[in-house]
This record gives C-alpha cells, structure tokens and sequence, in this order.
C-alpha cells in the first residue's frame, strides 16, 4: 500500500514530494509492527542565542494533523527516533543527522535545514536526516531547496540545486516530476547513466531498469502548487508554466 503525499533564497529554490509504498517495519502503515525502541528521550526546542549543535541536520518548523496546524508546543501524530531511542516531538526542537522522523496517518509535518531548504512530510512517511541529503524509506515527501540537496529512495537519488520538483516511489516504480529548473537522477546501483530532466517533465523509473520521459500532467502540477502551500519560509516565484505562487 503507497500514501501519496517548497523558500526561495537568491536563487531559484527547490521543491520535491516522494512517495514511496508502506514498509511492514513501521508504525502506522496498515500491517505494519510496532518498532521496539526504549523510553522517549526529550529533546526540547532549541532557544535563541544558544548554541547549536555540531550534528544539526534541520528544525521542526510545522505539524498539520486531525487536530489542525501547530507551529510550537508538542508535535502530536509523529515519532522522532534517534541514537535507537525515541525523542520526545516537539514543534520548534532541532533534528540530528541520523534522526529517523516518521508521521502517522493522518499528520504533515514542516522540517527545516541548514541548507536553505523545507522539507514537507505527508502522512505515513518515513525519513531519515542528514545534513546535505535524506533518505525517503516510505511515504512522501515535498522540498524545497536554494543550495545543492539529495533525496534517495530505494533505486534512485535525486541531486537538485536551485529546483523545484517531486519524487514519488510506489513499491518499485520511482516517479521525479520537476517544476521548475532541472534535477539530475541517478541509479542507485549505476545500471543507467545519470539524465537530467528539466521544467516541465517527469521520470519514471521501474525498479532498476532505465526510466523514460514523459511530460508532466496538469493534475500533478496542481497537486504541487498544493504541496507548496504546506511550507513555512517559501517565498512567491513562478512555475514552469508562468504562473506566480502567491503567499
């Protein structure tokens, strides 16, 4: 089962969704099985002036759940699990490289990081941090980026810098649609040579065979300009098809 789920400093920013289908190991995808972990960990909101730590991978900005949106005090509906321990969510705390963030169903979640960039979660996703990249193991994912970030899924990495687009992997088919600029995707395994693609187009990638081309289609353009709004710092541009984003 898959669950589907952008700032802009000085130069053109990025913005990315991935999707990618339910794994069994975690908790709240529909069979999955609880993860053993031990006792929450609190790790409070960082408070200004002081000092950050080496290890920062990014801040939790913003929580959207049944509840509505919350951007301070506790972060209901997500777990954060670092060092092999469960950390105590709350809207505001830093994120480490390493920190495993995973939503349930029914809750977004807003990362921010230190490369320019926001990091929108959708419902039952699973993402492992780092400080220039993240590792998607399931869900979705929608960011947006000024400097050089990678996404990784299973089969393929998405390299961007100053893009928009989105990266959706259901079970072994792995989709990246741009928005706007170019981003570069990989093989995982090197079974194909490295391909941009460019404003307008989207990849499709079965499993490790090559990908093919084709165009992006207006109802995934809209669901991205609808991703966008979930973002806390991203600022008015213009789509690939000339249209402005007005916050």
């Amino acid at each position: 089962m898959s669950r589907s789920v952008f700032r802009r400093v000085g130069t053109p920013s990025i913005l990315l969704p991935i999707v990618v289908v339910c794994s069994p190991i975690v908790a709240g995808c529909r069979g999955s099985k609880e993860l053993a972990v031990p006792a929450a960990e609190s790790r409070s909101a960082t408070p200004a002036g002081s000092e950050i730590p080496v290890d920062r991978a990014g801040k939790l900005l913003k929580v959207i759940g049944a509840g509505g949106e919350a951007t301070s005090g506790a972060a209901r509906g997500i777990r954060v699990i670092g060092a092999g321990r469960d950390v105590t969510p709350e809207v505001g705390m830093e994120l480490r490289e390493g920190d495993r963030v995973v939503t349930d169903a029914e809750t977004r979640a807003v990362i921010g990081s230190d490369v320019s960039s926001e990091i929108s979660m959708g419902p039952n996703t699973e993402l492992t941090l780092r400080k220039e990249s993240g590792f998607l193991g399931l869900g979705s994912l929608f960011v947006s980026v000024a400097r050089l970030f990678r996404v990784e899924t299973k089969f393929v990495v998405a390299g961007v810098e100053g893009t928009q687009f989105s990266v959706i992997a259901e079970s072994d088919v792995t989709k990246v649609s741009v928005l706007e600029g170019s981003v570069r995707v990989e093989s995982r395994v090197a079974r194909w040579a490295p391909r941009a693609y460019r404003i307008g187009e989207e990849c499709i990638a079965r499993g490790e065979q090559e990908p093919v081309k084709r165009v992006l289609d207006a109802p995934m353009r809209e669901r991205l300009l609808r991703w966008r709004g979930d973002l806390v710092r991203v600022a008015p541009g213009r789509t690939f098809d000339g249209r402005s984003v007005v916050r």
